[in-house]
């Protein structure tokens, strides 16, 4: 057997790494889209030539 072998996945392994990484690409898309709207705010105050975000 060549030394890079390994066995084959199991079918429960691999859904539990689809469970996994779906979860963690939900999380992935929520921290965006808590991330949008801050962003849209810099880029206005960028945009306006702006000193003070407050205002």
């Amino acid at each position: 057997m060549p030394s890079c072998w390994r066995p084959a996945a199991t079918t429960a392994a691999r859904g539990g790494l689809q469970e996994r990484a779906a979860a963690k690409l939900a999380e992935v898309d929520a921290k965006i889209a808590d991330l949008a709207p801050i962003r849209t705010a810099l880029v206005t105050a960028v945009e306006a030539g702006r000193d003070d975000l407050t205002t």
